[in-house]
């Protein structure tokens, strides 16, 4: 079978071209426990925050969150690619409000990310190499055994390629 035949195969078994695309990236994502590893320390900081309205214990609170998600994981012998991601954003905050004083600063690593990759994406578009068409390719799966399934051309790669 071509490899055009398999990407073809693979978007028939879903209903939609979208739900194929949301299910390879909630699997890229970690699914909901790697979101919730993801977004459970910030929002334990934002609540304790909130609350007490002490950076301090804001900070170890999501600290300590963010560290019992990674016992968890390495408990259930799961993968700790994502805990780790989001203990690295978390101590990255932390650092940025401890250091200000300021509780609203430990978002300023997120809001910069986040312009970074506006701009990265805006300049993708306007060079015409989409980085969100890369993105879905490596969605691919079977994209670790060969690299080079994302670039053919299926059924959809005309949406990345515009």
């Amino acid at each position: 079978m071509a490899a055009d035949d398999e990407g073809l195969a693979s978007v028939r078994a879903h209903d939609t071209v979208e739900r194929l695309i949301r299910e390879r990236l909630a699997t890229v994502l970690g699914g909901w426990r790697g979101s919730l590893e993801a977004a459970l320390p910030t929002v334990v900081f934002v609540l304790v925050w909130v609350v007490r309205a002490d950076l301090r214990g804001a900070v170890i609170a999501s600290l300590v969150t963010a560290a019992l998600l990674g016992v968890a994981r390495l408990v259930t012998r799961g993968t700790m690619q994502f805990v780790l991601s989001s203990l690295l954003g978390t101590a990255l905050a932390a650092y940025f409000a401890m250091r200000s004083g300021r509780a609203e600063a430990a978002f300023l690593p997120g809001i910069l990310i986040s312009a970074g990759y506006f701009v990265a994406t805006l300049l993708s578009v306007v060079t015409r190499w989409p980085v969100v068409g890369f993105l879905v390719g490596m969605a691919e799966p079977d994209y670790k055994e060969n690299p080079s399934a994302g670039a053919r051309t299926g059924p959809w790669s005309g949406c990345a390629t515009g």
